[in-house]
């Protein structure tokens, strides 16, 4: 009864200072002071702020004793890798057969304030249900207050197909059922760290666990992949299938992976594809999903990140290092070092966020830039920051590769909202005669061919109808044109019948110059189906329409009309396929010709009358913008080209 006595009271005195260890404070600036208990919201591990980590860091080898990696489990080579490579997360690849060292590393990074995986790294993890709940009951029980500590369940499961040696050949229904039976076990004594998933095929069908997922909260599924390895299976194919998982809201965490052949490059050890590395990061943090290479060891493999006769305590020099190490270790330096910039300015009226709002930014973090138009104006693209198609789209997401500056370009609304500036064939203007008004697209504009000389000028037409007018609202309506010869067009808003007219059909004359009118009028009633028509009768003739708005007045009306009277005194046509830019531009103003992505493709001091020649530049939408000698934008115009 006393020995009974005693041997409790020493059990519970070793768990009280085992719980006092596992609780410690992480050291400041420490990745696990700065993220805390990590979780998973919204298909991504997420920080103790809510905010997406993508946590980096190193695996160690198999934990084996008798293997070259085992003598690398020191507390000296996890404090070098969070000192001098700048990892965030060690993985334990611990042998369910042969544990070596594993928990020196697992205390060594909570001491250093890292995340730790505590990984079952076994091949044949259903054969072994038992004895893993055990292990991960009795981890569980100690690490419950430790939110460093990260549980991996299965290493990989090998493809279905492949059986013998280590390989059982389990499909994801078999897996599934090992992978609850562990998780139920860990939740019942610790319900917040995270437990990472194996899946078929080496832990890469993540798409079939997405199908049908183990049941509970924060899982994570794990992803590995070689990029040296022929084919795709390791590439593209897996990239596609790890968005599948994502689109069905599982979060994923590549816990292993080399830059060798899927061996680890036992049989090229020379071998490494950076290249494929390189996109595989593009696309881990574009999706904010953390990884963990393959792996500290000094075996003559392409894997390995270590050279022969590295010492097992760290302090490695370059020479100690292999290609593939040499690598990682400057990328791993480069996410935690690099502090780039994303500045946002605007053109127009509206305003420009981003999020996570920061003055620097991490390598590869994503930053989402959204860009909201004031009423009366409307979002029309981005400069900078993007490429095509994706610039005209907000809110939009930049992934921090370096220092970014982008301009969100706001336009005031228009009540014509289709085909405004003829970029889209004729649809949906029309004419009332095709017989005698033939209607055709004629380098961004709409040609009018007027044949039906003698008839009334009422009596030939084009319009566009769905117009919404509200009583007592003021609007201004906008548009460029042009005569193949003097003449006239008549602009008016009427009813579906032409029973009633609300701004009016003063005659517009045209001259072979392409110039910008301006009508304004206070619509008396309001309507949902008023037509704009161009009423273009009485003569044979040819004329261009082109750039129609229709802006409502509001609460920034008198800024609307103000920037719509500037507008009326400039143009912009095209001769001979150059751009003859019209306007009172004052003494040291230049113009430019922008491309979507905000680069000047031509830059020319400016002058009334000038032409911008436009030999040799490729077809696509353009910016034409005046700055006037202070660098502010006085006047902005799309242009398209077409070759």
């Amino acid at each position: 009864m006393t020995i009974q006595k005693r041997i409790v009271i020493a059990a519970l005195a070793v768990s009280v200072f085992a719980g006092s260890l596992f609780a410690q404070t992480p050291p400041a600036g420490s990745p696990v002071a700065l993220h805390g208990q990590l979780s998973v919201k919204n298909g991504h591990i997420v920080d103790k702020n809510g905010e997406p980590f993508q946590m980096k860091g190193m695996s160690f080898f198999w934990s084996t004793s008798s293997w070259p990696g085992a003598r690398f489990y020191t507390a000296g080579v996890v404090n070098w890798l969070a000192d001098d490579w700048k990892v965030d997360v060690v993985r334990a690849a611990m042998n369910p057969d042969d544990k070596g060292s594993w928990e020196t590393v697992v205390n060594a990074a909570i001491a250093k304030g890292l995340y730790v995986i505590i990984d079952w790294h076994s091949h044949k993890a259903t054969q072994q249900q038992s004895a893993a709940v055990t292990f991960f009951t009795t981890q569980s029980n100690t690490y419950k207050n430790t939110p460093n500590v990260i549980y991996e369940l299965y290493n990989e499961p090998c493809p279905s197909g492949k059986q013998g040696g280590q390989c059982l050949g389990e499909d994801w229904a078999t897996i599934k059922t090992y992978a609850q039976a562990v998780t139920n076990a860990i939740r019942n004594n610790d319900k917040n760290n995270l437990i990472v998933i194996g899946s078929p095929d080496f832990s890469k069908r993540v798409d079939m666990a997405a199908q049908n997922p183990v049941s509970g909260d924060n899982l994570v599924y794990s992803v590995h992949y070689y990029t040296a390895e022929p084919g795709t299976q390791h590439q593209a194919t897996l990239r596609g299938q790890c968005a599948q998982a994502l689109s069905k809201g599982q979060a994923l965490l590549v816990t292993e992976f080399g830059l060798s052949e899927a061996d680890g490059g036992i049989e090229h050890p020379q071998k490494i594809d950076t290249d494929e590395a390189n996109v595989w990061f593009d696309f881990l943090d574009e999706n904010q999903i953390g990884w963990v290479n393959w792996s500290i060891v000094d075996k003559n493999e392409a894997a390995s990140a270590l050279t022969g006769g590295a010492s097992a305590t760290g302090n490695w020099s370059d020479g100690n290092l292999s290609a593939s190490g040499r690598f990682i270790r400057n990328k791993l330096r480069l996410y935690a070092s690099s502090a780039y910039s994303l500045t946002t300015s605007k053109v127009g009226e509206g305003t420009v966020a981003k999020s996570p709002d920061k003055s620097t930014y991490n390598l590869g973090v994503p930053v989402t830039v959204t860009a909201t138009p004031a009423s009366g104006w409307k979002f029309a693209g981005f400069e900078g920051g993007l490429t095509p198609p994706t610039n005209d789209k907000s809110p939009a997401v930049i992934s921090m590769k370096a220092n970014v500056s982008m301009k969100a370009v706001f336009e005031e609304s228009s009540l014509i909202n289709q085909n405004s500036t003829i970029t889209t064939g004729i649809t949906p203007w029309s004419s009332n005669n095709s017989t005698s008004v033939a209607l055709s697209q004629d380098n961004f504009q709409l040609k009018v061919v007027v044949s039906g000389s003698g008839a009334a000028v009422s009596d030939l037409r084009v319009t566009q109808g769905g117009i919404k007018l509200e009583k007592g609202r003021k609007y201004t309506l906008m548009f460029s044109a042009r005569g193949q010869s003097a003449m006239s067009v008549t602009p008016r808003i009427t009813n579906s019948v032409s029973t009633r007219d609300y701004m009016g059909n003063t005659p517009e004359a045209l001259t072979t110059t392409m110039k910008t009118i301006t009508r304004e009028f206070v619509s008396d009633t309001t309507i949902a189906n008023a037509v704009l028509r161009f009423d273009c009768g009485g003569v044979a003739a040819t004329w261009y329409l082109d750039d129609v708005k229709l802006l409502p007045g509001s609460a920034t009306a008198v800024i609307q009309r103000a920037v719509a009277a500037q507008k009326t005194m400039w143009s912009i046509s095209d001769i001979g396929g150059a751009l003859q830019l019209r306007g009172p531009i004052e003494a040291g103003s230049s113009v430019s010709l922008y491309d979507t992505r905000g680069k000047a493709v031509k830059s020319i001091a400016a002058k009334d009358g000038l032409t911008l020649n436009t030999l040799g530049v490729p077809a696509g939408s353009y910016f034409v913008v005046v700055k006037n000698r202070a660098g502010a934008d006085v006047y902005r115009s799309r242009v398209s080209f077409v070759r």
